[in-house]
C-alpha cells in the first residue's frame, strides 16, 4: 500500500479531471503526476525522485531560462506519501492533537526540521482544495523527542517549486500486512481532482506577504 495507495489515487484523480467538460478550458496550465521508483532506498536512480526527470520535464515545457524561472515560480507540487495512523497500543508516542485516524481524511505532514516540505501557504491551499469536495484534513507532526521519517518532498522542493507533503493514515507501514482505510481512497482521489480543477484559480486569488 505504501505508496501504491497514493499512486492509484493520483492516477484516478487525473483521469476524473480529464473526463470533465471543463478540461479544455485550462489552456496554458499543465497538470501532471510523477510516479517514482526507489523512494525507500534513497531515490538515487535514473527513475528515482532525485533523478533529472522533473527538472528535465520543466525545462522542456519552458525552453528559455526566463520561461523556466516563471514556470517554477508558478508551479506547485503535492508530495503524496502514506502516513502513520495512531497506533492504539502506542498512543503516548503521538502528540495529543496529531493523531491521524484511518478514514479520517487527508493528512498534512509538518516538521520543524524540514523533514517534510509543508509550510503555512501550502497548508492553507490544501485545506481550501479539500474543502471544495467536503473532505476533512488531519494534521500530523511527530513529537520533538522522536525521529521523523521523510519523503521526496524536501528534495524536490530544492528546485524552488512550492511543495506540500500530504498522505493518508495507515498502520503497519512496510510490513507484509499494511492496513489503511477504504473510505480514504475516495478522499484521496477527491484531493487530487480538486487540485487539478482548482489550483490555478485559487493560486491567482491568494496574496502572500
Amino acid at each position: 500500500m505504501d505508496n501504491l495507495y497514493s499512486t492509484f489515487s493520483a492516477v484516478e484523480g487525473l483521469i476524473s479531471f480529464a473526463n470533465q467538460a471543463s478540461f479544455g478550458e485550462l489552456e496554458g496550465n499543465v497538470n501532471a503526476i510523477a510516479l517514482f521508483n526507489h523512494e525507500e532506498i534513497g531515490s538515487v536512480s535514473t527513475s528515482g525522485a532525485e533523478s533529472s526527470l522533473v527538472p528535465n520535464f520543466l525545462s522542456r515545457l519552458s525552453p528559455t531560462p526566463a520561461q523556466l524561472a516563471s514556470t517554477i515560480s508558478k508551479s506547485f507540487l503535492v508530495s503524496a506519501d502514506m502516513g502513520h495512523a495512531v497506533h492504539p497500543s502506542y498512543t503516548a508516542r503521538y502528540e495529543e492533537n496529531h493523531r491521524p485516524q484511518m478514514n479520517g481524511g487527508v493528512i498534512l505532514k509538518v516538521n520543524a526540521s524540514q523533514r517534510y516540505a509543508t509550510d503555512a501557504w501550502g497548508s492553507f491551499l490544501i485545506r481550501k482544495l479539500v474543502e471544495r469536495k467536503g473532505g476533512k484534513v488531519q494534521e500530523f507532526e511527530v513529537r520533538n523527542d522522536m525521529p521523523c521519517g521523510s519523503t521526496v518532498g524536501p528534495m524536490l522542493s530544492k528546485m524552488g517549486v512550492r511543495t506540500v507533503d500530504v498522505g493518508m493514515a495507515m498502520l503497519s507501514m512496510h510490513s507484509i500486512r499494511e492496513a489503511a482505510g477504504s473510505q480514504d481512497v475516495q478522499n484521496y482521489i477527491d484531493l487530487f481532482e480538486s487540485f487539478f480543477e482548482g489550483f490555478t484559480s485559487l493560486d491567482k486569488s491568494l496574496r502572500v506577504d
